[in-house]
């Protein structure tokens, strides 16, 4: 995944850089704005990788199987 600006250049528009059906998206969805405090960056309720929906429940027990802390 890349940003809009890093897609263009690397002429990847079709393909990356915004979300849309068809292109290559990956995102970490957060339960609090970034923006307001850096600590919220902790909080992460979902993440979207390759086309699948991980919730917390579903992080957390990957993590645990990995033995991530």
């Amino acid at each position: 995944m890349t940003t809009l600006n890093g897609a263009g250049f690397l002429d990847r528009m079709n393909d990356m850089g915004t979300v849309d059906i068809g292109k290559n998206t990956d995102l970490v969805l957060l339960d609090a704005n970034p923006i307001e405090s850096v600590q919220n960056l902790y909080g992460i309720n979902a993440v979207i990788r390759a086309g699948a929906y991980h919730d917390n429940q579903k992080l957390s027990s990957m993590k645990e199987r990995l033995g991530a802390k």
